[in-house]
């Protein structure tokens, strides 16, 4: 249960507000943490309290100040960053003693299965994709290999390489396959995408279209070798249809793609890259401003 007086793993996750189908998958996801033992779960919200959603028996924590509208200049949904999520899960998990963390998307129901793994303590960064399935509950085939929907990590790993975290937006294009990418090339990570440790029932894409779309396509490019290294990693499953091979078979895939650490030569590319997205993107945001005064939206 969630109330375990020795948790191994402090999951954390961010109700947002929504209703109908979207609000029962929240509800089915928060439950499934609740039945998971030597799990201890937090409900991050906005410092700011602004329509906070809370969940029975589960802590709330208003601990985050970034949003997705002031990251972005661009207005939308409010939404978290990746990289605040973290660093605040890995000060409770220290604080409170608790050696492994971790951030999982609220509509996805968490097995034990994948607390079993963690509780093995073969790695320092466990990850993993999603098996979906439908409102009846029948499960699709295969898995949703080219996202990441659930990311565990010890607190030493965050002490050393957390700073590399994007400032991703939350439930964007991108930023979980970046975190991924990341844990994989600098630490003793783990990525589970050919066995079954977390469900999700499909719904539409919320993200298609999304004015948040490229501010994270910026954050890919500002680690632009990482989101390479991920999509080689795709490319490399699909070759070797590697979904249903051993664990020791996925893990060497993985070690092949991602062993190698990004060198000045690499960073270098990313910034030019960089430099030349971010001139598309605030010259974009100022026509937008500039359109929006012209209409006379305020």
């Amino acid at each position: 249960m969630s109330s375990d007086p020795k948790p191994l793993l402090l999951i954390g996750t961010h109700m947002h507000p929504c209703g109908g189908g979207a609000m029962a998958r929240q509800r089915r996801g928060m439950a499934s943490l609740l039945r998971l033992s030597r799990c201890h779960t937090v409900n991050l919200q906005f410092a700011s309290r602004w329509k906070n959603i809370e969940y029975p028996g589960v802590e709330t924590l208003p601990v985050l100040n970034s949003d997705s509208c002031a990251a972005s200049g661009v207005a939308g949904v409010r939404k978290p960053l990746l990289s605040e999520l973290f660093s605040r899960l890995a000060q409770v998990a220290r604080t409170r003693g608790i050696p492994y963390f971790g951030f999982i998307n609220s509509d996805v129901i968490l097995l034990r299965e994948m607390i079993e793994e963690v509780n093995r303590g073969r790695h320092e960064c466990y990850m993993a994709s999603r098996k979906d399935m439908d409102a009846e509950g029948k499960l699709a085939d295969g898995y949703l290999v080219q996202g990441v929907d659930l990311w565990i990590m010890s607190v030493g790993f965050h002490e050393r390489e957390g700073w590399r975290l994007p400032a991703a937006i939350v439930g964007e294009f991108g930023g979980d396959n970046l975190c991924a990418s990341i844990a994989l090339t600098h630490g003793d990570g783990f990525l589970i995408n050919h066995r079954t440790v977390c469900l999700h029932e499909t719904h539409e894409n919320r993200w298609i279209n999304s004015p948040f779309a490229e501010y994270n396509h910026l954050q890919c490019i500002r680690q632009g070798y990482y989101f390479s290294a991920w999509a080689r990693y795709i490319a490399a499953i699909s070759a070797q249809n590697a979904i249903n091979q051993s664990d020791a078979e996925v893990r060497r895939l993985q070690q092949s793609c991602f062993g190698r650490k990004p060198g000045w030569v690499d960073h270098a590319l990313c910034k030019l890259k960089l430099a030349k997205w971010k001139l598309i993107y605030w010259s974009k945001r100022k026509a937008s401003l500039r359109d929006r005064t012209i209409e006379g939206v305020p």
